[in-house]
C-alpha cells in the first residue's frame, strides 16, 4: 500500500512539473509572438 502511495505522489510531482514547464514554455512563446509582432509594425 506504501509502494502505491509513494508512486501516487511521484506522478503528482511529474504532472506539476509538466505543468510548470508547459506554462513557461506557453509565456516564452507568448513573449517571441509580441517582439515579433512588435519587429512586423516597425
Amino acid at each position: 500500500m506504501a509502494l502505491i502511495r509513494s508512486w501516487f505522489s511521484l506522478l503528482r510531482e511529474a504532472i506539476e512539473l509538466i505543468f510548470l514547464l508547459l506554462s513557461w514554455f506557453s509565456g516564452i512563446c507568448r513573449a517571441i509572438a509580441i517582439s515579433l509582432g512588435k519587429f512586423a509594425i516597425a
